[in-house]
């Protein structure tokens, strides 16, 4: 999505959009993690098992996996929609930048 920002965002505010989704971006890297890390912690321990006399935790991987999933999909529905605004706009997202 990066590419489609320049064909859609007037020039003088072209910094702000770069800004506005590097900070929409970190953001999901901070927070992620914590919610992968808090669902796992919550509802993905199956048990406990003894190494070298400490208890570790045994985790089911599914939750998460299918948390991811859902981004994936979230993702899809996205790009989709921007194809569709495009197609309707008119704002070339499909085309090179460079024209020969």
């Amino acid at each position: 999505m990066w590419p489609s920002v320049p064909k859609i965002i007037p020039q003088k505010l072209l910094g702000s959009a770069y800004a506005l989704i590097f900070w929409v971006q970190n953001i999901g890297l901070g927070f992620v993690p914590l919610l992968i890390g808090s669902v796992l912690n919550k509802y993905c321990i199956t048990g406990v098992r003894m190494i070298d006399g400490t208890e570790v935790a045994q985790y089911n991987y599914t939750l998460p996996m299918v948390i991811f999933a859902l981004f994936g999909i979230v993702a899809l529905m996205l790009a989709l929609r921007l194809k569709a605004v495009d197609k309707k706009a008119g704002y070339g997202l499909e085309e090179p930048n460079i024209k020969q």
